[in-house]
């Protein structure tokens, strides 16, 4: 069974608006993945797995299910990053860490007076990387709420969430109403 064939006919619409194959392949892999990872913990085929989506357009567990478990997914270039729960919310960031001669603007547009302080704060030698767990802090703890990019500017302390480098120019952070208790590494390679 192909990659394709495990997603959902919203999720198949979803992917072909993306015009590069490339950009399409990275989409279904992270929805593939999704499903893999959901379908161990509910001992069924990652193409039965069904999603329903909050008002906000959060994805949920569909209630054919009748779990608990909540989720949340990330794609950044090639990475893709699953938090998975249980009877929590949860929300996770994974972000390629390029030099974008735009992240001023991007740290003005998304950053509260507090948050650019901060930023402002650090050394010129850890800007950039101290922008990039900022900015994951910050949608990590976004999703978690299942609240949009538009609500950018509230403010999210970084401090309770996770961060974590999944491989080599990545950075991530993991947010939930909790404690984490552990962070699971999971690779899927694409041939």
């Amino acid at each position: 069974m192909s990659f394709r064939q495990s997603l959902a006919e919203d999720e198949l619409i979803r992917a072909d608006r993306f015009i590069k194959p490339r950009h399409q392949l990275r989409f279904v892999a992270a929805r593939y993945g999704l499903r893999h990872v959901l379908a161990a913990y509910l001992n069924c085929w990652p193409a039965s797995v069904r999603f329903d989506y909050s008002q906000r357009g959060k994805p949920i567990l569909g209630s054919n299910h009748q779990s608990d478990i909540r989720f949340n997914l990330s794609h950044s270039a090639d990475m893709a990053v699953v938090v998975v729960a249980l009877g929590r919310d949860v929300g996770v960031d994974v972000e390629k860490v390029v030099n974008k001669a735009n992240l001023q603007q991007l740290g003005d547009y998304a950053f509260n007076e507090d948050e650019k302080k901060l930023h402002a704060a650090l050394s010129p030698a850890r800007r950039r990387r101290g922008f990039y767990r900022l900015w994951t802090a910050k949608e990590a703890g976004l999703k978690m709420f299942g609240v949009g990019l538009g609500d950018m500017k509230k403010s999210i302390t970084p401090g309770f969430g996770c961060f974590f480098v999944p491989t080599k120019d990545y950075i991530g952070a993991v947010a939930a109403d909790d404690d984490i208790l552990r962070v699971c590494r999971y690779r899927l390679e694409l041939a």
